[in-house]
């Protein structure tokens, strides 16, 4: 008896727009029930990425802060004052030594914090990102597009710490809402933001995450493979920072970790089509299935109504 003849494999041209690139790719419409198991098990295996998919992951976060967030002139009733404003960058620590694993903190620290500033503040856009200090504490860098005074951000996050018992009460009392706890900033022009966005989403396991360590603070001979350590040029130890240990970044709803795909045969993907014929900088074919498409280097309001073009009708 001959085989059943296999169904014919349809597949649809994407575009798939970022806003520094744009990936044209076939989709295939109906794949094949083993083709949907074997990504399925792909993506429980691989649920930790490797530091390039997220420095690529970051880059694009980068990009879509940079249109979601424009330059804006904002009014601070506690300064009596209006200024340019972008991003707020805001760093949370804890006041004494870490006494709760990094995921109970991230439950019951910076997801009230992230809760709260969306209510209260009107913050549209974040991104989060937690790390270790030398001291071996967890800290957060958050980045928001709205301004709020730092004396409310560091009421708000001492309130929290409080509540997890964090400040001696003998020691602080009524001072607790003034411990230094927090670190706030803004930045407005653009270069200064890739530069910041970069820095705080982007590190990898380099000297800029290290601790300097003198011999008598070595509590054990270092062994030659062991990669928690690094001798430089000079001689000199660090030690890196140990690792958190739960989710370690996060964004908003609002913000893309990927491209926007249009399909073929829509307004968009024509619209896209022909604004790639006057704004690509160059072409890239890393494989026969895809080629991506470099953008001219273009300001962020040309991308910001390239979107509101192809969304709002």
């Amino acid at each position: 008896m001959p085989k059943q003849q296999r169904e014919q494999l349809i597949f649809q041209a994407f575009l798939s727009f970022r806003p520094s690139s744009t990936v044209a790719y076939a989709r295939c419409m109906n794949p094949p029930s083993r083709a949907h198991l074997a990504h399925s098990l792909n993506n429980n295996i691989k649920r930790s990425e490797t530091s390039i998919q997220t420095r690529r992951k970051m880059r694009t976060i980068i990009d879509w802060m940079m249109i979601l967030c424009p330059i804006q002139y904002v009014y601070s009733k506690e300064l009596n004052k209006t200024f340019r404003f972008r991003l707020g960058f805001i760093t949370l620590t804890l006041p004494s030594v870490q006494e709760h694993k990094d995921s109970h903190l991230n439950k019951h620290l910076l997801q009230p914090f992230l809760r709260l500033i969306k209510t209260k503040y009107k913050v549209d856009h974040y991104v989060w990102k937690a790390e270790t200090q030398g001291n071996g504490n967890i800290h957060y860098h958050v980045i928001v597009n709205k301004f709020i005074h730092y004396k409310l951000i560091r009421h708000h996050w001492n309130i929290l710490l409080n509540k997890l018992g964090y400040f001696d009460q003998t020691k602080f009392k009524e001072s607790i809402f003034e411990a230094n706890t927090t670190d706030v900033h803004s930045v407005y022009k653009v270069k200064n933001l890739a530069a910041y966005l970069s820095k705080y989403l982007s590190k990898t396991k380099s000297l800029s995450n290290t601790v300097r360590l003198t011999n008598d603070r070595l509590n054990k001979p270092i062994q030659q493979d062991d990669s928690s350590y690094l001798t430089d040029s000079n001689g000199l130890i660090w030690q890196f920072r140990r690792p958190v240990k739960c989710k370690s970044f996060g964004v908003s709803e609002s913000i893309r970790t990927n491209g926007i795909s249009f399909e073929q045969g829509t307004h968009q993907y024509d619209f896209l089509t022909n604004w790639l014929q006057s704004n690509t900088e160059k072409e890239l074919k890393p494989n026969d299935y895809i080629k991506i498409y470099v953008h001219k280097q273009q300001s962020i309001d040309f991308n910001k109504q390239f979107l509101i073009d192809t969304f709002g009708s």
